[in-house]
């Protein structure tokens, strides 16, 4: 992940179906305090995945050269709940910072 750009998330399901998840969840959160949320709304929903893709607002929040976690969580229809593993990443850096 670098900083100032617009990561699209995928996550896939293979024993789930996606339209049976009624809340979901993807949390970034790094060290320094920062977390970044989205929720199923801010999803995008397909056959077997739901991905978000993040601003550059977003990722601008982050610190370079430092680690974020990545997780999501839903709960389906049935009131089953889900996790994924965390997923980690190095943010990289930008020369020109802000939105562009």
């Amino acid at each position: 992940m670098i900083r100032g750009t617009t990561p699209t998330m995928k996550f896939t399901f293979s024993e789930i179906s996606t339209s049976d998840i009624m809340t979901a969840y993807m949390t970034i959160k790094q060290n320094g305090g920062t977390t970044i949320e989205k929720d199923l709304s801010q999803a995008e929903v397909g056959d077997g995945y739901l991905e978000w893709t993040l601003t550059q607002e977003d990722t601008l929040k982050l610190n370079a050269r430092n680690v974020v976690n990545i997780q999501l969580r839903c709960r389906t229809s049935s009131g089953a709940a889900y996790t994924s593993e965390i997923f980690e990443s190095t943010v990289g850096d930008i020369l020109k910072d802000g939105v562009i």
